[in-house]
């Protein structure tokens, strides 16, 4: 079963020294560009005033968002680690690089991880991640089918006293309709009513609310998995409460026969290299 919570788990974990060839498998798909040839109005100008550079972008091909900024570090003016004071230091970061992370409201965006790792050169690296919310409501970037499938997030990356990552996936300008058509107790009983002819002895029926950003749209979602076991299926449906479409029905469990040795892509630690290994055993 392919779970949204995985797509948490293989994010954006680079430390700085990243590569293109390593980040094509943590972030949507991109190109990397050189922040000189971007327009100075996204932020752009004044950093370079301040700072000099230079850097280097990987811009997402579906919004241009810049989904990791590397380059000339930026100093933090304090030891940074995973701590409270980690987080602030954090936000006063995205307070001032707003325009250039496309953040309209940065009091909307609430902490999703913070922790550190040691990177194979014995050097800790700080991982401070905020996640974009609309009325408490977690943001979603999602397409059909579930290909892409991934918390907004800001992304923050220090080392000792320095920013030495950043990225950002945020959607800007998410102005919701008020009103709703669709509560989560209507959409179980829509979702119950459109299981395909067969499905039986219920596993699991669980409901959740969240904006979903689908390109330029975004609307509330509201989200039913259905599991089942006779036969094993396990289903999702995904309302616009809004205006009470259904706009997503599929089924999570997958099924694959393998035959010889199998691999996987892993990271070897948090922001270390991504690689293919054995892999000892697939659930």
């Amino acid at each position: 079963m392919l779970r949204s919570a995985l797509l948490l788990l293989i994010g954006p974990v680079l430390a700085w020294a990243g590569t293109e060839s390593v980040a094509r498998n943590d972030v949507p798909p991109g190109v990397w560009r050189s922040a000189a040839d971007l327009a100075p109005e996204d932020g752009w100008g004044a950093l370079q005033a301040r700072h000099g550079g230079p850097w280097s972008v990987y811009a997402d091909l579906a919004t241009g968002a810049p989904s990791l900024i590397v380059g000339r570090p930026l100093p933090a003016g304090m030891e940074v680690h995973a701590d409270d004071a980690g987080v602030g230091r954090a936000r006063v970061f995205l307070e001032e690089l707003r325009e250039l992370l496309r953040v309209d409201d940065p009091s909307a965006f609430a902490v999703e991880r913070v922790t550190s790792v040691t990177n194979a050169w014995g050097q800790e690296v700080v991982y401070v991640n905020l996640k974009q919310t609309w009325n408490g409501l977690d943001v979603w970037h999602q397409s059909p089918g579930g290909d892409r499938e991934k918390l907004a997030l800001v992304l923050f990356r220090f080392k000792g006293t320095d920013l030495v990552m950043s990225g950002s996936d945020a959607a800007p300008a998410l102005a919701l309709p008020a009103e709703t058509r669709l509560d989560e107790a209507e959409a179980v009983r829509r979702a119950l009513g459109t299981l395909p002819a067969g499905a039986a002895a219920l596993e699991r029926v669980a409901s959740r609310s969240y904006v979903s950003v689908r390109g330029s749209r975004a609307f509330l979602a509201r989200e039913v998995e259905v599991v089942t076991s006779e036969p094993e299926h396990a289903w999702r449906f995904i309302f616009d409460a809004h205006t009470g479409a259904l706009e997503e029905q599929r089924d999570d469990l997958r099924h694959v026969d393998m035959i010889g040795n199998v691999k996987a892509g892993s990271l070897d630690f948090p922001g270390g290299t991504f690689a293919q290994r054995n892999a000892r055993s697939l659930h």
